[in-house]
């Protein structure tokens, strides 16, 4: 789509204004999982000290630096979700079994033990209990039923089920992407024409369904407040239908 890079480039250039204000939500992200970056501080202490003295095996060495370059690039990322740090855990973990193995002391060993142990209860109970997207399948079995191949649809992932057009360029998380094309447009002086063709569907293809996750307010699509009154709520919390439009007599 020949809009694409342009507004690839305002999402980055959007994003790089904010790395300031997101900072602080990085520091939460380092609080919120303290338990394991505890580990993680020591155990690179621990594989510093063992490469100064030239006894560090491979492995550690290597995971080590690795795991110090990935923890210096979260403080320059534009996307600091929690996701983020999946690719850094497998080489903190080794790092964290350093200490483990060198802690000699049976008072720590079993501090450290505890502190497994408490990690595991915590992936325990959110195994049970946590659930991401609530409600996604019902949500995308009503709209398979309700609509045909061809009904276009403004419903984000997870919820759309994938065998409907989207029907609108920005289908997803639109309330920041469309601000950031727009402030990146203004810019560098050119046309929003992604947004302006966004607006003509409203008039001239109107999505079928629009659904609002209740907890993600920002993944309604574009301009849908003037266009809202268009729609009727559905049984399902969040998920509006077309109304259909008076005769003209």
């Amino acid at each position: 789509m020949p809009g694409l890079p342009s507004a690839a480039r305002a999402v980055e250039t959007r994003f790089a204004a904010w790395r300031r204000r997101l900072r602080p939500a990085r520091r939460l992200k380092f609080t919120r999982e303290g338990k394991f970056f505890v580990g993680i501080t020591l155990g690179v202490g621990f594989a510093a000290r063992a490469v100064w003295r030239r006894d560090a095996e491979p492995a550690v060495a290597i995971a080590a630096v690795v795991s110090v370059g990935f923890i210096l690039a979260m403080f320059e990322t534009k996307w600091p979700f929690s996701h983020n740090l999946l690719l850094m855990q497998p080489l903190l973990a080794l790092l964290a079994a350093v200490v483990l193995d060198r802690v000699g002391a049976a008072r720590w060993r079993g501090a450290l033990g505890l502190l497994l142990l408490a990690m595991l209860a915590k992936v325990g109970v959110l195994c049970l209990v946590y659930t991401e997207n609530p409600g996604a399948e019902l949500v995308q079995k009503r709209l398979l039923e309700a609509s045909s191949p061809g009904t276009p649809l403004a419903v984000p992932p997870p919820y759309n089920p994938l065998f409907r057009p989207n029907a609108f360029y920005f289908w997803f998380n639109p309330q920041y992407f469309v601000a950031a094309y727009l402030e990146w447009c203004a810019l560098h002086g050119e046309p929003p024409l992604e947004v302006e063709r966004d607006r003509r569907a409203w008039r001239e293809r109107p999505p079928q369904f629009v659904y609002v996750p209740k907890d993600e307010p920002t993944w309604a699509p574009y301009d849908f407040a003037s266009h809202q009154a268009q729609y009727g709520q559905t049984d399902i919390p969040g998920l509006w239908e077309l109304l259909p439009r008076p005769r003209v007599p």
